[in-house]
């Protein structure tokens, strides 16, 4: 299992394309299973924290782009209004 782990964690550490979730959930349970490969605590902790990290990135990226999408639409409905309210006076 630890073998696998350590396999599996290497190829997607090869993969040039963008980590996807299901990605990043399996470098997370990779990770996970090196703590019984007598790798050495720090190294691990880095490995995981990277993960972490990616996957904080990817959230928040998310986030950003949701809030983004909602100023646009609160920015398009008070010029419509702003609009209406010239064309009426």
């Amino acid at each position: 299992m630890v073998e696998e782990d350590l396999q599996k964690l290497k190829e997607l550490l090869k993969q040039t394309r963008p980590y996807s979730e299901e990605d990043i959930a399996e470098l997370r349970r990779s990770a996970s299973g090196l703590t019984h490969s007598g790798m050495d605590v720090q190294a691990w902790a880095q490995v995981r924290s990277s993960v972490e990290l990616l996957d904080a990135i990817r959230r928040f990226d998310r986030g950003s782009s949701r809030l983004m999408w909602a100023t646009i639409v609160i920015s398009a409905f008070a010029l419509v209004v702003a609009l209406v309210a010239l064309r009426c006076h």
